[in-house]
């Protein structure tokens, strides 16, 4: 399927990235986001994308609600629920919506302050799964999204 040959070429992209950025090491990214508790929020609502926050999607009334089951969903409770509320708010936006493709624009042009606290998420939910990629997945250790 070329469309998941895609998907995993962009996740090795986004991890190198996250490793080139010197942001491998999850307490050095978990400092980071401690500084500002609500740093997430505040750069998707300056960065001009508040509306993601607020928009009703289907069934749902915001995207809260999404954030909230998928973390309640019964795959990442069976793997110890390692993700928090803000690295899998960061994964949805990410693979979900154009902050995806703003990211990594602003990143190819040596941009790293714009979206600072959704890429440490990244980074650390990144290397949260690694060992449960080959259990929680495939079996193969690779990691599909879209």
């Amino acid at each position: 399927n070329h469309g998941a040959n895609n998907d995993c070429t962009e996740l090795k992209l986004v991890k190198a990235e996250v490793e080139n950025a010197g942001l491998h090491n999850y307490n050095n990214c978990d400092k980071s986001y401690k500084k500002d508790e609500d740093g997430l929020r505040k750069e998707i609502i300056r960065n001009g994308y508040r509306h993601l926050l607020v928009l009703t999607y289907g069934e749902y009334e915001n995207m809260a609600q999404v954030v909230e089951e998928k973390l309640n969903h019964p795959t990442h409770i069976q793997y110890g629920s390692p993700l928090n509320y803000d690295e899998m708010l960061s994964i949805i936006l990410y693979t979900s919506t154009d902050i995806g493709k703003d990211l990594r624009d602003t990143e190819m042009k040596q941009n790293y302050h714009k979206w600072k606290y959704l890429r440490n998420n990244i980074a650390n939910a990144i290397y949260k799964l690694p060992s449960l990629r080959k259990n929680a997945f495939d079996g193969s250790g690779k990691l599909y999204h879209g």
